[in-house]
């Protein structure tokens, strides 16, 4: 009888013990889809960032920033850039100033929620590109890149 109930509660123990780690495993890994999504706006930010370092070089080869994407760069290659994959709508763009432009997005997510957001150098300056759910934009300076440059 002793063996019998030190099996039990070894048996019982151990089962606790799964079902704890099988919770703790669903709480923190994401599903399969909610990981598609993030790979999903990951991808409309990369392309954001693309389109802004087009725009920047623009600038500094003595370029004035223009209404629509397609004007500033004269070539139709930033189209693939400006189109989203997915949903396949169109990014925004809007000329705020003579140096200043937003990029804008409709994301899948939050990456700030999570803290993995990216950031990248531009204009002689690290960008966070940290985004809520749903429609959110970025705004470029690229008087950034004439400091220090002198």
């Amino acid at each position: 009888m002793k063996v019998r109930k030190r099996f039990l509660f070894f048996f019982l123990g151990f089962l606790a013990l799964f079902v704890g780690l099988v919770f703790l495993a669903i709480s923190v890994i994401d599903s399969p889809a909610k990981m598609q999504l993030r790979k999903n706006d990951s991808r409309r930010v990369s392309d954001l960032k693309e389109v802004a370092n087009i725009l920047l070089i623009h600038h500094q080869d003595g370029k004035a920033l223009t209404e629509t994407v397609v004007e500033a760069t004269k070539s139709d290659s930033t189209r693939n850039f400006m189109q989203d994959p997915i949903s396949e709508e169109l990014y925004g763009y809007r000329l705020i100033s003579e140096y200043v432009f937003e990029l804008c997005a409709n994301f899948e997510t939050s990456n700030i929620d999570y803290g993995n957001y990216q950031s990248f150098y531009f204009a002689k300056n690290y960008m966070n590109l940290g985004h809520s759910k749903g429609a959110y934009c970025f705004e470029f300076d690229v008087r950034e890149s004439e400091k220090g440059a002198g």
